[in-house]
């Protein structure tokens, strides 16, 4: 018996079979690297491709109960570390939140140009404030 339940995967966009869509495990969720790219679309430049990937990592948080003000840590994929400014200019444009996720940006040799990033994360599951406890 698995610890995690899938969550609908009908939100988690691109899936392909090998991959899970977000797994939660009681208040948390995990996702899977969420990319910008269209498969067999057009290439497009970073800055949309960036844009798509933290608005699709979003949209699978919130597929699984959570939002991005309960995405606590974040992690980037990324194909060339000299193009950050452009994704993190995106990242922080997307989750505008105050209290911003922590997070790690990893430069990956080779990866693949028409992916460039995948960025997933951890977050909280949204619960009633009756809920809540100090």
């Amino acid at each position: 018996m698995s610890c995690m339940a899938p969550c609908d995967t009908s939100k988690g966009i691109g899936m392909r079979e090998s991959h899970s869509g977000p797994a939660r495990s009681v208040n948390w969720i995990h996702t899977s690297g969420q990319q910008g790219a269209e498969a067999h679309g057009p290439d497009v430049e970073l800055e949309v491709r960036a844009e798509r990937a933290v608005r699709r990592l979003v949209t699978v948080v919130e597929s699984a109960g959570g939002g991005d003000e309960g995405i606590l840590r974040s992690s980037c994929h990324h194909g060339s570390i000299p193009a950050f400014p452009t994704y993190d200019r995106m990242y922080s444009r997307v989750i505008a939140v105050e209290a911003k996720p922590v997070r790690s940006t990893i430069e990956v040799a080779g990866f693949e140009h028409h992916l460039l990033l995948k960025v997933g994360a951890i977050a909280a599951v949204r619960m009633p404030e009756s809920e809540w406890t100090s």
